[in-house]
């Protein structure tokens, strides 16, 4: 994965040992799911990362809460073990709304290199 330092020292857990990886989970019943980059932590810790190239801040709507919240549960289901936080990583920072807290984190790729 690329800058995975990078990426780690932004989320304040570059002491911690992991593995990324990404998901896709195709599903003929539902509509499946992607996920662009999971961050399995040593400390038992999943970062599931949302990454998002949008030219203008980047705001969560109801429905896209939703989604998020149904894979965090689809995850949980799976690997009862493990604790999933949702992650934003974005070109552009993440807009302030009612829905945005669904992310435990929010960075933007300007955080990587400071």
């Amino acid at each position: 994965m690329a800058h995975k330092k990078s990426k780690k020292s932004a989320l304040q857990i570059l002491g911690i040992a992991s593995e990324e990886s990404s998901l896709i989970v195709k599903d003929s019943e539902n509509s499946g799911m992607q996920i662009d980059l999971l961050i399995d932590r040593a400390d038992d810790v999943v970062n599931v990362c949302e990454i998002k190239f949008y030219k203008s801040a980047f705001a969560v709507t109801p429905q896209y809460a939703e989604k998020l919240l149904s894979r965090i549960a689809a995850l949980e289901e799976t690997n009862r073990k493990k604790t999933f936080h949702l992650t934003y990583i974005g070109v552009t920072p993440l807009v302030s709304n009612e829905y945005a807290d669904v992310f435990q984190s929010a960075l933007t790729v300007e955080e990587f290199f400071t």
